[in-house]
């Protein structure tokens, strides 16, 4: 019953967002997933937390500024914090127990305008937030990411393959995602975005239960034009690092 009524907030709240402006989602994206971890957020699975940072661990160092969008409820930025000298964590929603301290801070931003930061960053992530924003948005977030980096400094991506969705919670109701992911992407068409924001390169990787393999480019788009049915059976979820 309660998966019932969040695939009916979700999906209400998705054509709220995919009909608005982009002044309106800046007040939109804080008051939907402000409700949504109210009401329907769980904690997140220790053993998931775990493989995403055993997943994505080997690409900082100890010096490293990094900056988190969309952090949720920080449980991997906690990890990450382990890891690097300092880590800045961006969301749009109230976290509740925020304990910002010794080299991580939180900051809460509107999805839309990023804060001003004093820093430029090493490294940047976001895990499971591109699918969450409107299309039209995509770009110009990954544009603003960018301008935070240092030269050489890039961004890890991890989002939901389309081919094997839904992955919202509308997968028990839909064959597509009618909930709040907006858009689920292939590699062709975030390896398309982040060159028209502007990244010099992105390098792109099979990852599943906390491993990741290096794969060219050109071959992923293969698999995905050819083998869609191979992806849709083994790739869940995208991962690419795009460098400034």
């Amino acid at each position: 019953m309660n998966k019932q009524k969040q695939y009916e907030f979700e999906k209400r709240s998705a054509l709220r967002l995919q009909q608005s402006t982009r002044e309106e989602r800046r007040r939109l994206y804080i008051d939907i997933y402000s409700e949504l971890y109210e009401k329907f957020s769980s904690e997140s699975k220790v053993g998931q937390v775990e493989r995403d940072f055993k997943l994505i661990k080997s690409f900082f160092r100890p010096s490293d500024f990094v900056l988190e969008v969309g952090a949720g409820n920080l449980a991997l930025t906690r990890k990450i914090a382990q890891r690097v000298k300092k880590i800045v964590a961006l969301e749009v929603a109230s976290v509740s127990s925020v304990e910002p301290k010794g080299n991580m801070n939180f900051v809460s931003f509107n999805g839309i305008d990023f804060p001003a930061l004093a820093n430029k960053f090493d490294k940047a992530l976001s895990f499971q937030v591109l699918e969450h924003l409107h299309p039209d948005d995509v770009k110009l977030h990954l544009e603003a990411v960018k301008n935070f980096l240092k030269d050489g400094g890039y961004y890890i991506i991890r989002t939901p393959h389309r081919f094997s969705g839904p992955h919202d919670v509308s997968k028990d109701f839909s064959k597509e995602a009618t909930g709040l992911h907006l858009k689920e992407y292939t590699y062709r068409e975030l390896l398309d975005l982040t060159e028209s924001a502007g990244f010099r390169r992105a390098r792109t990787y099979l990852g599943q239960f906390g491993f990741k393999l290096w794969l060219p480019s050109h071959l992923i788009i293969f698999i995905e034009k050819y083998f869609a049915w191979l992806v849709k059976v083994f790739v869940r979820n995208l991962l690419i690092v795009a460098y400034k």
